[in-house]
């Protein structure tokens, strides 16, 4: 091998030789970040926003007061299964087998609303009755707690207020769900309401449009994502509204104090309040509003549908 004589191996540099630039501080760090950056992001993601409540639910302040200009802002996160498929019944009209949901094991307290964790089912034909204990009770099942029922041969289901998981899980099996706020013994037409035409009447599409100024809607909470309650008198909250715009949360003064119930109808008529909606009026409810000149509706509804369908 031939050896060229003009390189001077003297002046060659070397892998060793060779000078290194410096690498910049400033882009690591702006790497590093951009790492720190993504994995908080990722860990907000799936560790905190899954257990963040957005439900839209009416927040009272320490005055047990609330005020939304915009009642739309806050409707979210409910579901219209309920509201499409059951149908609403003011009385048992429909011949066949019926499983009514109970609280007791006796006719004398309203229709459940607690669905599938209702303690009680009545089986009821027009002519026997027969109460049922709730095998399912507190498993949030309500699959099982309607195949369960369909043993029975039932033609529907009746609920207090109907959720999803119940008309959902009736529908894929082909039970009919029927809702009302009806005390059991007058909607299996056991037992007559001493005065059934007093007062409170059913509130229906035609009714909605003839509500104007101030009423008030009888709530155990301070949601509008929850049905008007049953507990008329006794309710926890009254939520004031005009049109669909919540105007003021009040809280039931018979509650706390045991007062008469005269209290409650001075403060709604110091509130201006010229309707009332409630779950089941009593008696006793319905004519102390009757004779403060006060229009009653029964309605078990979910409380921003109702807003929504007033004028």
């Amino acid at each position: 091998m031939k050896i060229d004589k003009d390189i001077d191996f003297k002046k060659t540099k070397t892998l060793n030789n060779i000078s290194k630039k410096p690498v910049d501080k400033k882009l690591i760090l702006i790497g590093v970040g951009i790492i720190l950056l993504i994995i908080i992001i990722a860990l907000i993601t799936l560790f905190i926003l899954p257990v963040l409540d957005f439900s839209g639910d009416v927040t009272l302040d320490n005055n047990d007061n609330a005020i939304d200009s915009d009642v739309n802002n806050v409707l979210v996160n409910v579901d219209d299964m309920s509201q499409e498929y059951c149908v609403f019944l003011n009385k048992l009209t429909p011949t066949g087998r019926f499983a009514i949901a109970a609280d007791t094991n006796t006719t004398e307290k309203g229709i459940s609303t607690k669905n599938e964790n209702a303690p009680y089912f009545l089986i009821f034909d027009g002519s026997n009755k027969e109460f049922m204990t709730n095998p399912y009770i507190d498993q949030n099942d309500a699959s099982k707690v309607v195949a369960f029922l369909k043993e029975q041969n039932l033609k529907g289901i009746i609920l207090g207020l109907p959720n999803k998981e119940m008309a959902s899980a009736m529908k894929t099996q082909g039970i009919k769900c029927y809702k009302s706020t009806e005390i059991i013994k007058y909607f299996i037409l056991e037992e007559t309401p001493v005065n059934p035409n007093l007062g409170c009447a059913l509130l229906k599409s035609k009714e909605y449009g003839t509500i104007e100024n101030i009423y008030a809607i009888a709530a155990d909470s301070n949601s509008i994502n929850k049905g008007a309650s049953s507990k008329d008198s006794d309710a926890k909250y009254f939520q004031l509204f005009d049109g669909n715009t919540l105007v003021e949360m009040i809280k039931n003064p018979v509650i706390d104090t045991n007062a008469n119930i005269s209290v409650l109808i001075t403060l709604l008529q110091d509130k201006n309040v010229t309707t009332v909606i409630s779950g089941t009026p009593k008696e006793e409810f319905k004519t102390a509003l009757a004779d403060a000149n006060i229009v009653c509706y029964n309605s078990s509804e979910i409380i921003h549908y109702i807003i929504n369908r007033v004028n």
